[in-house]
């Protein structure tokens, strides 16, 4: 009576993009399915997505939620900014208007007694150029909230651990435009370098 051996699975090893990853002989590996993924893999698509739409919900997902507060702190200031700039404006557009239109000086805002009407123009514009600063950095601030997600989901998974090592050393090479044959020593070059080492 014989025995029959159970079959033995050979593993192979298939590269991805992430590094190699161990399989069996009977594994189906199919290209166009999502690749093997290390943990702590984060997807800069995914993120910036998340971050167009809500901001701040890319970083959440990058796991730093340290930079909601900021985020949310910097559009609060600016929209408190905007709305002091955009009352300012019109405070003086309306007084603008009211002395070019020749209205009865009764119309007038009290706050502007003694006021020409070039400084009343001077400070609509003023605070008209600030309202539209207002709009520039508010825009920025949406879109550096959306390339910090990509841009640290990409980082995720950057090696910081001590498996890599940076080393600076001292090095010397011989001066090749020095005649060494009219001379009894050969001078050399010194200089620093600068190497990384993968363990």
């Amino acid at each position: 009576m014989g025995f029959s051996q159970p079959e033995q699975s050979t593993e192979i090893i298939v590269e991805t993009q992430y590094g190699p990853r161990i399989v069996s002989e009977h594994e189906v590996v199919v290209s166009d399915v999502e690749p093997f993924r290390l943990p702590g893999h984060r997807n800069p698509r995914l993120a910036g997505w998340l971050s167009a739409g809500l901001p701040g919900a890319g970083q959440i997902y990058n796991g730093q939620w340290w930079k909601v507060p900021i985020i949310y702190g910097g559009a609060t200031g600016l929209f408190l900014w905007g709305r002091f700039e955009r009352a300012e404006r019109n405070a003086f557009q309306d007084e603008f208007l009211l002395r070019t239109n020749q209205a009865d000086s009764s119309l007038w805002n009290p706050r502007f007694t003694g006021w020409p009407d070039p400084a009343i123009l001077a400070g609509r514009n003023f605070h008209r150029r600030n309202l539209e600063l207002v709009y520039v950095f508010s825009a920025l601030l949406y879109v550096l909230n959306i390339v910090d997600a990509i841009v640290f989901a990409h980082l995720a998974t950057f090696d910081v651990s001590d498996n890599l090592t940076m080393r600076v050393e001292p090095f010397t090479l011989p001066d090749a435009s020095f005649h060494a044959l009219n001379h009894q020593r050969v001078p050399v070059q010194g200089g620093l370098r600068l190497t990384f080492t993968l363990k």
